[in-house]
């Protein structure tokens, strides 16, 4: 069953969020919730801590030119 949430559906969710956790604590339940996204998107790629934080080889390389790059001097 698909759910279809128009925006009167997502203003009441939001408005009894806000009920719930209160104008206080709002930001911190948004930044507890955030961290735990992030938490959850890691473990699901396989992605440890220190990978985080890490660029790509190829970006480190070439700084995110190509060969092809007019700029780079390549052909």
């Amino acid at each position: 069953m698909l759910v279809h949430l128009g925006i009167p559906e997502i203003i009441l969710i939001l408005i009894v969020i806000l009920l719930f956790v209160g104008p206080k604590k709002l930001p911190e339940a948004g930044e507890a919730l955030g961290k735990a996204m992030r938490s959850f998107r890691r473990a699901f790629s396989g992605e440890t801590d220190k990978d985080a934080g890490k660029k790509p080889e190829n970006e480190k390389a070439g700084e995110g030119q190509t060969p092809d790059d007019p700029g780079s001097g390549g052909a």
